[in-house]
């Protein structure tokens, strides 16, 4: 869970050093980073507070530290309400406190809020993330072992303090022992004002008297950035998976498409295949060949009866009804037979019409032309009736 937790907390943090001097107020700058290894850059004078958001960006968090007159620093045995014990003359409720308590001494820091009331008034117009307000060294306490001879003579042991008062102003950046390292007393300040926010330790606090949580906004404001780029990224990816989804059902439905084409016109030439079968079924009924006997039949019958004075020309059998048509039904007559040749025996031709006449299948045969031409040759036509 506290793994889950450094995700909302500050990677880094704004320190604003408010430095009063009767009524000239100085501020000053420099960035804190929660990991390890980053360089920290002494701190930079700035003209006001939409300066400094300006240079660090509104998204980054930021803490007020207030020095100088109006700032009143105190070293007391500890004890419950401490503060009615500061606060005399006048309601406490108009101060800011920010103090550490060793459960025998106590050191505190006050201040009057009007003293800062237009600094936060800025931060808000620059819809910036105050996250916290401290006043003097107090947050250095929070280091178990320190000796500083700075603006504050501090002397930590165990966790205890043995000694917190004003010390020499001109020394105020002067360098201060921590746990054995020797460092800056605004980088020491700034650490320990970064630790004592993010881990929120009890024998320490800062900023009481303050209405606003601006930690726990800021925390709300990275959860919103987070959670909105992780629904945006979200999103996004259902966004590429429909589309490659999509891509590929599209893909698949123009295959379908085209299998569904070539079925279709398999189907059409299946269907003109049927109606060809259809159309040529009529054509072979309508032209004989489905009679009682096939043509040859008949050829085959009549050319075998043919005497030797007889030479045939032409025999058509079944012959059309009327002439062939575009687009129009062929209709024959299935119980005709026409016979075309010539002769020079007219006795012979007798006989030969009467023994067609004889075959089974034979209703009538009828002359139905005869010419003598020059040659004497004579050229009959004769017309054979069959049973159907």
């Amino acid at each position: 869970m506290s793994v889950l937790n450094n995700i909302w907390r500050p990677n880094s943090m704004v320190i604003v050093f408010l430095s009063i001097e009767g009524s000239e107020k100085n501020l000053k700058a420099s960035q804190f980073f929660r990991k390890e290894g980053l360089e920290w850059k002494d701190e930079q004078i700035f003209e006001s507070i939409q300066e400094i958001v300006k240079y660090f960006g509104t998204n980054k968090a930021y803490h007020l530290s207030v020095e100088g007159t109006g700032v009143l620093t105190r070293r007391m045995l500890s004890k419950p309400n401490f503060q009615e014990d500061l606060i005399v003359s006048g309601n406490k409720n108009e101060f800011v406190f920010s103090y550490f308590d060793d459960l025998q001494n106590t050191a505190v820091s006050f201040f009057r809020v009007a003293l800062i009331q237009s600094f936060i008034d800025d931060f808000e117009r620059c819809k910036s993330h105050l996250v916290g307000v401290s006043s003097g060294a107090i947050p250095i306490l929070i280091n178990s072992d320190v000796i500083a001879d700075s603006t504050y003579s501090i002397k930590m042991n165990g966790g205890r303090i043995e000694e917190f008062k004003k010390g020499n102003q001109e020394r105020f950046n002067a360098k201060i022992q921590s746990s054995g390292a020797i460092v800056t007393y605004n980088h020491l300040l700034s650490k320990s004002i970064y630790e004592c926010l993010v881990n929120q330790t009890g024998n320490l606090v800062l900023g009481e008297g303050l209405n606003f949580d601006g930690l726990k906004s800021y925390s709300e404001h990275k959860k919103f950035n987070f959670f909105g780029v992780l629904i945006t990224l979200f999103i996004l990816i259902i966004l590429c998976i429909n589309f490659i989804f999509q891509g590929s059902l599209n893909s698949r439905i123009a295959q379908q498409e085209l299998d569904l084409s070539i079925g279709q016109s398999n189907l059409t030439q299946i269907e003109q295949m049927d109606l060809e079968v259809i159309r040529k079924s009529e054509l072979i009924r309508a032209s004989g060949i489905m009679s009682n006997n096939f043509v040859a039949y008949y050829l085959d019958e009549i050319g075998n009866s043919v005497p030797n004075d007889i030479h045939l020309k032409e025999m058509d059998v079944f012959p059309l009804k009327k002439k062939l048509k575009s687009k129009h039904k062929v209709e024959v007559d299935k119980s005709e037979i026409l016979v075309h040749g010539t002769t020079k025996n007219n006795e012979v031709l007798d006989d030969w019409i009467e023994e067609l006449s004889d075959f089974d299948w034979v209703e009538s045969v009828k002359l139905i032309g005869y010419l003598v031409d020059e040659k004497q040759v004579a050229q009959f036509d004769i017309k054979l009736k069959i049973y159907e």
